[in-house]
């Protein structure tokens, strides 16, 4: 039965995460950029704001095969199943009924929080199922030394993934201490050692490098994020440094005053108004009663009445220091969902009907398990969705615009990325290039660091950057910058930047008959991810019109099959609708560009590209001149060969 529970956890993140290619978690980036750096030094192995586990797991599973997205949310799952096999651990060996276990186990698969960070890539599920699961094996026989090494070195391999893993370690460590005290019997104090020892052998990947490189095998730099909280919208960095080693006792002497209205308030916001809600309804209306039972009930062993008594509100009190949040509270998730269920499993009675013993309990708990099923069934048909719903279809466009990585690109989006690299690369911040009083300037800037693509947006851009709001105008026809894509909605521009001077990839030189010339073109092309959701091509037109053209005319490009027959296009005003050709002046280069999607079904060989223009009035084309200045043509044919879909 525990089984079917990890399976069906398992085909639930399998139905809701089938499509989903993004990362939708910031700290991730972070941790999977270090994949690169590894193996050159070590001080790559030491970061004061994330552990080396879960880098040290990424570059495992990209040698592998699998991309840093897909294997995070292994990870996670893998954590959630973890977390699974702790819950009913703790529930076995505290209540001794394998019955009440695996409700416990049923009921954890069921919780929607659980369910949303077992499908979420990160630290947060892992580190805490590897907590939660170390409290399983410790609940077995709290004395035994053998299990108190395996369990600290499950809490040092959770520590590997998320520092707040000391946390549990210092718990249990106290918890033991108090034990002992409480019977006046120093050989209780063993365990503390066997843990102690075992924590240090599964943190050793990280305590080692961080020990030979800064001298500190605890080394980490998470008390900014608290001064950050305490102090508001005060600049951290101008006031300690770019790299902050802030320790918290000094923090605490800084404004003691304020530092316990913080911890008081976000310790009692928990306490007192079940915020944030680990538990479902309607079992969250007996957590917390449910964990006074676990506390109180004098059927229950002391030593586990301690256990569940210190563990839940030391964490919180620690967490209470910075914030309370679900993430880091994910380790007092079984906690709380077993005093629900054993409230109702201790408080609704057995009745006999004619002589029948009927276990209302029972039938209560299978009841709210009933009830609360669908909440697999709603989660697994979610799609992905969120704040990162754009970024497949910007990386597509961007990779397909002729972008080389993300590496070229700047946007303002913190979610953007490269969906096509095993590492999801993000784009380069807007705020990575230093800030420019003109957008010539920053073009400069940009260029010389590598830098080609641009994207503007209407929310951080014009907040932080508001000397750049010409780029969210495409109609402005900012000198430099080519528009590459437009949303319907405009929330944001992509550009390609120019260089001071600029030549076509594939010089061309023919006149249509209205005096204007195509000097060239550029060409990329890219098969959209995920596979299978079609292709597209990227072109750039380089036009020059000799004399004003007083007409309403279009770009026509069309894409047609070995047969001749048209299987794509894009017909447009030029620039994408931003610069008709009426407006064009005598002598200037226009760069007009083109993205041509391809469906799934269409042939990806044998493609021929034709362009030309024509009136949009009458529908009638412009014609071209041949070599001898002869109108041979109306259209001129740019490639007659296969089409390369880059992989």
């Amino acid at each position: 039965m525990l089984l079917m529970g990890i399976a069906v956890l398992s085909i639930t993140e399998f139905y809701h995460l089938r499509g989903h290619i993004t990362i939708g978690n910031l700290d991730y980036f972070g941790m999977v950029a270090r994949t690169h750096h590894l193996s050159s030094e070590l001080s790559a192995w030491v970061s004061g704001l994330y552990p080396v586990g879960i880098p040290l797991l990424a570059k495992w599973g990209l040698s592998l095969g699998v991309d840093v997205a897909h294997f995070g949310r292994v990870l996670s799952l893998f954590g959630g199943c973890v977390c699974v096999l702790g819950t009913a651990a703790l529930a076995l060996h505290v209540t001794r009924s394998r019955l009440f276990a695996l409700f416990a186990a049923a009921f954890m698969v069921a919780t929607g929080t659980l369910l949303f960070y077992a499908g979420f890539e990160g630290t947060d599920m892992l580190s805490a199922g590897l907590q939660v699961l170390a409290l399983g094996v410790l609940s077995r026989n709290i004395q035994d030394r053998r299990l108190a090494l395996l369990a600290g070195v499950i809490t040092g391999l959770g520590y590997l993934i998320r520092y707040t893993a000391l946390l549990t370690f210092v718990v249990c460590t106290l918890y033991w201490i108090m034990l002992a005290v409480l019977h006046r019997d120093r050989r209780r104090l063993w365990p503390v050692l066997f843990y102690g020892v075992g924590f240090i052998i599964g943190a050793a990947p990280q305590w080692i490098p961080s020990l030979i490189v800064t001298g500190n095998p605890l080394y980490m730099t998470q008390a900014y994020h608290i001064w950050i909280k305490l102090h508001g919208g005060d600049d951290f960095i101008a006031t300690w440094g770019s790299d902050p080693t802030l320790g918290l006792t000094r923090l605490i002497m800084l404004d003691p005053g304020r530092f316990i209205r913080n911890w008081w308030g976000e310790f009692s916001k928990f306490w007192l108004n079940q915020t944030p809600a680990l538990v479902d309804q309607p079992l969250l209306q007996f957590s917390r009663a449910g964990w006074l039972l676990l506390v109180f009930d004098r059927r229950i062993r002391p030593q586990y009445r301690l256990l569940f008594a210190w563990y839940a509100v030391g964490i919180v009190a620690a967490l209470s220091i910075f914030t309370i949040d679900t993430r880091f509270l994910l380790i007092l998730l079984p906690i709380f969902l077993l005093g629900a269920l054993y409230l109702l499993w201790r408080v609704i009675p057995a009745v006999s009907v004619k002589g029948i013993n009927v276990p209302l309990n029972i039938i209560a708990l299978a009841g709210l398990l009933a009830i609360a099923s669908p909440t697999i069934l709603s989660y697994a048909r979610t799609s992905e969705g969120g704040p990162h719903a754009n970024v497949i279809e910007t990386s597509n466009r961007m990779i397909t615009a002729g972008a080389r990585g993300a590496h070229e690109i700047v946007s303002a989006n913190l979610y953007h990325q490269d969906v096509s690299s095993p590492t999801r690369d993000t784009y380069h911040k807007l705020f990575t290039v230093a800030e420019a009083d003109s957008l010539a300037a920053w073009r400069t800037t940009a260029l010389a660091a590598g830098m080609r693509f641009v994207i503007y947006n209407d929310q951080v851009g014009l907040n932080y950057y508001p000397q750049y709001r010409a780029l969210l105008d495409p109609y402005q026809r900012v000198p430099g910058y080519t528009p590459v894509w437009i949303p319907e909605n405009q929330g944001f521009v992509a550009y390609r930047v120019e260089p001071e001077t600029f030549e076509p990839q594939h010089r061309m030189d023919k006149c249509f008959e209205n005096g204007i010339e195509l000097l060239g073109y550029d060409l990329a092309s890219h098969t959209y991810q995920p596979e299978g959701t079609g292709s597209a091509i990227g072109l750039y037109l380089y036009w020059r019109a000799l004399q004003p053209v007083d007409a309403d005319l279009k770009v026509f490009t069309h894409v047609m099959d070995a047969q001749g027959q048209l299987v794509a296009q894009d017909d447009s005003v030029p620039v994408i609708w931003t610069y008709p050709v009426a407006a064009w002046q005598p002598g200037e280069i226009v760069v007009d560009y083109h993205h041509i999607a391809l469906t799934p079904d269409k042939p990806l060989r044998a493609l021929t590209l034709n362009v030309g223009l024509y009136d949009a009035v009458r529908g009638e084309r412009v014609m071209v001149c041949n070599a001898d200045g002869v109108l041979a043509d109306d259209k001129v044919t740019l490639i007659t060969m296969d089409i390369h879909i880059s992989e």
